[in-house]
């Protein structure tokens, strides 16, 4: 199974982790498959991993379908879909399950004092080790990858409870 690191804004990734918006809208067509794991980066200003859903499905759809079949699931307004598609004919929809938010929130300090030069994604990317390592280390999970306390460690002083 992949994992993908997600950029969202943090008005959205609110939503999704309230559970009232379960899927997640994309301009572009993307490589991201069912059963994928993504871990959730809240874009600006918050700049902080603050949790992880699963990828259930994934459709390409011209807009007035997506619009009928995903449109309350998105938690958005038409006007905003259209704003949002404004040069696209079509968009991809990605259903999301399982969706935890972190106890505590890894921010993008943290990633950086780890893994220096570090920049998230403005859209995705394949997730980091490293990242999985902290998380890992941070929540107390085993990890398949392995890792360095010293990751952890280095990163420990810029952990943020999450709100």
């Amino acid at each position: 199974m992949s994992e993908i690191l997600i950029s969202i804004k943090p008005k959205y990734l609110d939503l999704i982790l309230s559970g009232r918006k379960t899927v997640e809208l994309r301009k572009r067509s993307t490589k991201i498959r069912p059963g994928t794991r993504l871990l959730l980066y809240a874009s600006s200003p918050r700049c902080a991993v603050i949790g992880e859903a699963h990828v259930s499905f994934r459709e390409e759809l011209p807009l007035e379908e997506l619009w009928a079949k995903h449109g309350a699931a998105a938690a958005i307004g038409r006007d905003e879909l259209d704003a949002y598609y404004a040069s696209a004919d079509a968009g991809v929809v990605l259903g999301l399950v399982d969706v935890h938010h972190y106890p505590v929130e890894l921010p993008l300090r943290s990633l950086r004092a780890v893994h220096d030069g570090f920049r998230p994604p403005q859209s995705y990317m394949r997730a980091p080790a490293f990242i999985d390592v902290l998380l890992s280390r941070l929540l107390g999970w085993p990890s398949d990858r392995g890792g360095s306390r010293e990751l952890s460690q280095r990163a420990l002083p810029f952990v943020v409870p999450a709100e």
